[in-house]
């Protein structure tokens, strides 16, 4: 017999079987060597009146689904497992261990990285007080932009370069980082200025 253990019968024969992998301890916690199922559409319900969790461990890792009053959360205990969502058993998308969500990449870069077929299509990152970046990518190159407390850069190229800067005080460069007028174009070391 074992301490606690809720007994099971033989369904055939009504032979008392006493160690039916189910216990339940003093305190009311349930242990179950084996899998829960329900039948007939019925739910696993936690406590309706407080918050609670559905907690899943394995191989010293942890994982839960927990209920609070700001709503349904997913984590895990650990920051280098990721939280991977799926279909039909293939990830589909995943929030890494250090917060970067990654759509169809399983190593996503950036704050978000969406990408099809190895090549990435979108990738937005963002760190410190200002600096994003808005990353697009095809087969001929990158489209990037990114704002900092400096202002808005336009970049393109396999290995992006730099085309149009929009000053933080609204002064437009293209092929020079340091408008000195409202319009600069420069080209080869000069600049042609449109007074506007």
């Amino acid at each position: 017999a074992t301490d606690n253990a809720v007994v099971r019968y033989d369904g055939t024969t009504g032979k008392l079987v006493q160690d039916s992998g189910v216990t339940i301890d003093n305190s009311g916690n349930l242990t179950v060597d084996g899998l829960i199922n329900t039948i007939n559409g019925t739910d696993i319900d936690m406590d309706s009146t407080a918050s609670g969790q559905l907690r899943l461990d394995g191989n010293g890792y942890a994982a839960a689904i927990a209920l609070n009053a700001q709503g349904v959360n997913i984590y895990t205990n650990s920051g280098t497992r990721d939280v991977i969502f799926g279909t039909n058993e293939v990830e589909r998308m995943r929030i890494d261990g250090s917060g970067n969500v990654g759509i169809g990449t399983a190593s996503p870069a950036s704050l978000l990285s969406l990408e099809k077929d190895g090549a990435v299509g979108i990738s937005l990152t963002r760190s410190g007080a200002f600096p994003s970046v808005c990353e697009l990518e095809n087969a001929g190159g990158y489209l990037v932009v990114s704002n900092d407390a400096t202002g808005i850069d336009f970049q393109t190229g396999a290995t992006p370069a730099s085309r149009v800067v929009i000053t933080s005080t609204g002064k437009v460069g293209i092929g020079t980082a340091s408008p000195a007028h409202k319009l600069t174009v420069s080209e080869a070391s000069t600049d042609f200025a449109a007074l506007i």
